[in-house]
């Protein structure tokens, strides 16, 4: 057997001076963000963004993907009138999406059944705080250096965020 992991040194070095990062990519110095990467498709549960971003008003999303639930997405969080609390961006270079690894506070995986997830990895190469579900494998990976919600429960995940960076 081969363990999972991240060859960091395919990942590009980017200034570690979130600030400047984030003026560079319009967005508040000061918001609280954390960041979504992932096909936005029903296994990967991106429509349960909406009702997390309801329960955490302070937080501001970057949504990096795209899928068979994209237009679904971006009508609910239209009619919830959270548009503009987050940015949704299709696609990316790799290399850009690693410069929102650095702007970003928290990287948030609902995914209750992901056996290994090469975005958590990457979040954790730039020490972002992860917040995914509790099931083995992902708790294995954080090594108790995330923050774990109940498989499936929208209230564990809610707390979580909310008690991120408290």
């Amino acid at each position: 057997l081969m363990p999972v992991g991240l060859d960091t040194a395919i990942i590009p070095s980017i200034p570690n001076n979130r600030t400047e990062i984030r003026r560079a990519l319009k967005i508040d110095e000061h918001a609280r963000v954390f960041i979504f990467v992932g096909r936005l498709d029903p296994y990967k549960q991106p429509l349960d963004l909406v009702p997390l971003l309801q329960a955490a008003p302070d937080w501001y999303a970057i949504i990096i993907g795209r899928g068979s639930l994209g237009d679904e997405l971006t009508c609910r969080l239209t009619d919830a009138g959270l548009l503009d609390r987050c940015r949704l961006i299709p696609q990316l270079p790799n290399e850009q999406v690693h410069v929102y690894y650095h702007a970003c506070d928290a990287f948030v995986n609902l995914n209750p059944n992901e056996i290994f997830g090469m975005s958590l990895l990457e979040a954790m190469a730039y020490g972002r705080c992860c917040v995914t579900s509790d099931i083995p494998e992902c708790a294995a990976v954080l090594a108790g250096n995330g923050v774990t919600f109940e498989k499936g429960s929208a209230d564990s995940l809610r707390s979580a965020l909310r008690d991120l960076l408290a």
